[in-house]
């Protein structure tokens, strides 16, 4: 039996103070990705926005905190003229005692963050 084909990573490292959702997208479109998994990330976040459900709602929070995230998964696919859609979910920490985890919806880097994730489909 044939073991599977392990999906070709691709990395996109932002600088302090990039956006990090929308330079991840910007760095998917440069290197041609057209559908994603992310997998792995290594760095900090402040100036956090992140949508949690609950009790059947949609909550966005914001935090002036710095954080490190310890995860990141999701899937993003680009949908033509609407761009990459889907949901980068994260699990951030503070120094302290305080965790949480929800959709990212913005954050800014603090120094570099590294974000892997592996290449489901390139654009035709």
């Amino acid at each position: 039996m044939n073991a599977p084909k392990e999906l070709p990573l691709v990395e996109i490292t932002l600088e302090d103070g990039e956006l990090v959702v929308e330079t991840l997208k910007k760095g998917l479109r440069q290197n041609k990705v057209e559908t994603v998994l992310l997998e792995s990330v290594s760095g900090k976040v402040r100036d956090v926005t992140i949508a949690q459900f609950v009790g059947g709602k949609f909550f966005q929070k914001k935090l002036n905190d710095d954080f490190l995230i310890t995860s990141i998964s999701g899937k993003l696919s680009e949908r033509g003229n609407l761009g990459y859609k889907g949901d980068v979910i994260v699990s951030l920490a503070t120094g302290g005692d305080k965790t949480l985890g929800g959709v990212l919806t913005e954050a800014r880097a603090i120094g570099d963050v590294t974000i892997k994730g592996r290449i489901v489909s390139f654009k035709q």
